[in-house]
């Protein structure tokens, strides 16, 4: 599978109504955090637990987006069903 073109994410955060930000496009399997760090990311979402695991490794707190694949794992309070939940916590 091919990554999806920088322009049809930032339409993608457009058409769900999500904040406009800076769109970073990572190689499928390639780690998430150097580039995080670079830009002094402190909150991540992501729905892939390999991510999820990597990235609150590495320091950086992440959330685990709730989908069908990862729905059985035990995350606690750090499992999101909707971006609205993140108001909680920041």
């Amino acid at each position: 599978r091919t990554l999806p073109s920088k322009t049809w994410v930032e339409n993608w955060i457009v058409s769900n109504q999500l904040p406009k930000a800076p769109v970073f496009l990572v190689e499928r399997d390639a780690s998430k955090v150097d580039i995080l760090r670079d830009y002094n990311v402190d909150y991540f979402v992501d729905d892939k637990i390999e991510n999820f695991t990597e990235l609150n490794n590495a320091g950086i707190f992440t959330f685990l987006f709730n989908q069908p694949w990862n729905a059985f794992l035990d995350v606690g309070h750090m499992r999101i069903y909707s971006l609205n939940d993140l108001k909680r916590y920041l």
